[in-house]
């Protein structure tokens, strides 16, 4: 009988530790996850947050609230920005109301209160938390639709419109039309995660190369020389740099 408890136990252990590393595939400088196996893992959860990157830079998880349902998160002690994947809702910021729906960019400082009130549709968010220490002159929040997120959209070259640029990160949208086909070599002297929003490539990163599509989520660590190519279909991606403090 303890050989079949012990036996059985090994099995249960084994399948958590496969399920939970679905949506994750890895090369020494980098993590990548794919978000439709996040909201799985989320939903199996039964929690409404699951964070699934925790690193000296960053850290990046998926909350979700259903119709009608409270928020009930409290201040948080680091700078985050939030992008809206799915539903609607309304993101009270101190005094100030804010529409959030799907494509929607929103920054907020830390130790800001806020909750998302009025939820009128299922919502899930991505969330990234920069470790960097925070800027109390830093403005509270800021909030871009879709439409201004790409408002910088140009078919004839790649273009880089960093919309929030605060103490603690950079936020904004790398746009690449098919026609050019990709970009060159970047290597970077800080950390970032890309957020695949429209379009597919494959994704080069030092030796190794993934293929990317909406859905897709990579953080690269510093130094890590990386480049997008073989696009199909004009390519979108959302990438948040981390700053350092001093």
């Amino acid at each position: 009988m303890n050989h079949t408890r012990s036996y059985f136990l090994i099995i249960l252990i084994i399948t958590i530790a496969i399920s939970s590393n679905l949506s994750l595939a890895q090369g020494e400088n980098w993590k990548s996850f794919d978000l439709r196996d996040l909201s799985q893992q989320r939903e199996g959860s039964k929690r409404p947050y699951l964070r699934f990157l925790n690193e000296r830079s960053m850290s990046m998880g998926l909350y979700a609230l259903t119709t009608r349902s409270e928020d009930r998160q409290q201040p948080h002690d680091k700078d985050e920005v939030y992008y809206v994947v799915k539903g609607s809702a309304t993101l009270e910021v101190g005094e100030d109301k804010i529409l959030a729906k799907p494509g929607s960019v929103i920054y907020v400082k830390a130790e800001v209160p806020h909750r998302f009130i009025d939820i009128t549709q299922d919502i899930e968010v991505l969330v990234i938390f920069s470790n960097t220490q925070f800027n109390p002159k830093d403005r509270d929040w800021l909030m871009l639709n879709k439409d201004q997120v790409t408002a910088k959209k140009n078919g004839n070259e790649n273009i880089w419109d960093p919309f929030i640029d605060v103490s603690t990160l950079t936020f904004g949208l790398y746009m690449l039309p098919e026609k050019l086909g990709g970009d060159k070599t970047l290597t970077h002297e800080i950390d970032e995660v890309n957020i695949v929003v429209s379009g597919k490539a494959r994704f080069r990163m030092g030796k190794d190369e993934i293929e990317v599509q909406p859905g897709s989520i990579i953080w690269v660590k510093e130094g890590v020389g990386h480049y997008f190519h073989s696009l199909e279909g004009d390519f979108e991606v959302l990438i948040l740099f981390e700053k350092r403090s001093g």
